[in-house]
């Protein structure tokens, strides 16, 4: 993961005053999708976990479905994840931390990203997305039966490898930012180019002045 603060002093205090200032002043942007620098860092970091290279591609908005889920498993008064050693953590919510995630699952339902969100990256409406897909498929069928025709096996094997795993539709939503900035949830769903997919809501925990993953809320393949 990136170093979002770097060139700031070392010092624990200065960091969780600058996320706190940070969080307060998100609250305005996301309703309408824009987003501050911190957080389109960390989303791109994600999404290029997810996508190595090529082009990004982003719906415009998220399903009422998502949110519904979303908050299925963020809106009690603790959510349960699990760490990379598959141990059962539990983050216990506050009042003030609650209140955050309310308003931020609510606001999703209005949100709509802006274009061009991040390099390389094109913006698409959510509600043809599925056209924009079967579109894709059809032409990469076309560019592989052409090469099955040429025999270029090497270039069949490309396409198919980067329509599999690098040409993904992604839909996600803003870092929700708790416990004074020290906690970021994210969720992001991807559809691969041949209709497959995962998706995930993670934990990510402010470290050294890095957020780095921390627990699994809930995702999987698909």
């Amino acid at each position: 993961m990136m170093n979002y603060f770097k060139n700031m002093p070392k010092n624990d205090n200065l960091i969780k005053v600058f996320v706190l200032l940070l969080v307060i002043q998100l609250h305005s942007l996301f309703a309408i999708g824009q987003i501050d620098s911190v957080s389109k860092s960390i989303l791109y970091s994600v999404i290029r976990d997810a996508q190595p290279k090529d082009q990004i591609v982003y719906t415009d908005k998220l399903n009422d479905i998502i949110i519904q889920e979303l908050k299925k498993y963020l809106g009690g008064r603790k959510i349960k994840g699990q760490d990379s050693y598959l141990k059962k953590i539990y983050i216990k919510l506050g009042r003030k931390d609650r209140g955050i995630i309310t308003t931020r699952l609510n606001g999703f339902s209005s949100l709509q990203w802006d274009e061009n969100l991040f390099p390389n990256s094109v913006r698409i409406p959510a509600d043809s997305m599925w056209t924009y897909i079967y579109n894709r498929l059809h032409d990469i069928t076309l560019q592989v039966r052409s090469a099955i025709e040429r025999g270029d096996t090497a270039l069949v094997r490309q396409l198919n490898l980067s329509f599999r795993f690098n040409k993904n539709v992604f839909t996600f939503t803003p870092p929700i930012f708790i416990k004074q900035g020290e906690i970021v949830l994210i969720f992001y769903d991807r559809i691969c180019g041949s209709l497959c997919g995962t998706n995930a809501l993670d934990a990510y925990r402010l470290e050294n002045g890095r957020y780095k993953k921390w627990l699994i809320i809930t995702g999987g393949e698909y």
